[in-house]
């Protein structure tokens, strides 16, 4: 079944979410939870995405993000490969871990991201696992509350929350009640609805997305070429050739670094995203 279009907004808010296979545990201990955490920080970190409210419960997860120049779905696409690989070596088990792709919904209305915000905390409580979200230990709410954020580098109060504000506005909001609504993909008024659907009509997917500053994978594969002596042509071919592997992995890692993502890299390879990340991992090794 085709997954439907997907758009991308730099700087936009993002409501995130996504539960194990099956509706099996995706955390069994805090330490799982600390992992996933530090995967998700650091791939923010290198793609300048922020991370402005999370709550993992047991077998799912939600987030809010803010998105930078780097597609969302490339960056969870890394960080659920590399939670997969951590989650499935630790309990000597295969196979999928999450339930397809996470689910992404642009949020539009700043009333409604502040909304958002709450939902997020009220899941442990909804759960009935707690009876306050302050009860609850693996949830943002003590950044709001006590203002304490520097475990995750990332870290960014949203629009409406400020130094000044953000715990009595927090608590307040708790209080409050609301619901969630709206289209199944994107929030916001008719107009700015309107706004979205021109900007996807006139795009196609992220091969006309601007890379500000950034060289292109045909120049980065050229250097590494040059580097290493080698036809770029044999770059991208299937040798397995110890200077052939070593080059490849040192443009893959390149590009990596670059902001690309996985599937991009894998396209140009002809190779697996999942190889793609594989390399990058022995290239920062050596």
């Amino acid at each position: 079944m085709a997954y439907p279009v997907r758009l991308f907004k730099p700087g936009y808010w993002y409501h995130v979410f996504t539960r194990g296979q099956r509706k099996e545990p995706l955390f069994f201990s805090p330490v799982d939870r600390i992992a996933y955490l530090s995967f998700l920080d650091h791939e923010f970190y290198r793609n300048d995405a922020r991370l402005g409210s999370y709550c993992l419960m047991v077998n799912h997860l939600h987030l809010l993000v803010r998105m930078g120049e780097v597609p969302l779905g490339d960056i969870f696409q890394t960080v659920h490969m590399k939670y997969a690989r951590y989650f499935n070596k630790k309990r000597d088990t295969v196979g999928h871990v999450f339930q397809g792709r996470p689910g992404m919904k642009i949020v539009l209305k700043d009333d409604y991201l502040q909304q958002l915000v709450i939902y997020i905390h009220n899941n442990p409580v909804e759960a009935n696992l707690v009876q306050k979200p302050l009860q609850y230990d693996w949830s943002s709410w003590h950044w709001f509350c006590n203002g304490r954020i520097t475990e995750i580098r990332t870290a960014e109060y949203p629009p409406g929350f400020t130094d000044q504000n953000r715990g009595p506005r927090f608590m307040n909001l708790l209080k409050s009640d609301f619901t969630l609504s709206g289209d199944k993909n994107y929030w916001g008024t008719s107009e700015q609805w309107d706004e979205i659907e021109r900007r996807k009509s006139g795009r196609e997917g992220r091969k006309f997305r601007e890379k500000r500053g950034k060289s292109s994978l045909g120049e980065i594969a050229q250097q590494v070429s040059d580097q290493f002596e080698i036809e770029i042509d044999m770059l991208k071919s299937n040798s397995q050739k110890t200077e052939i592997v070593a080059a490849r992995r040192e443009a893959m890692g390149r590009m990596y670094e670059e902001g690309y993502g996985p599937t991009e890299i894998g396209k140009f390879f002809n190779q697996t995203p999942s190889s793609v990340v594989h390399a990058y991992e022995k290239w920062i090794k050596t």
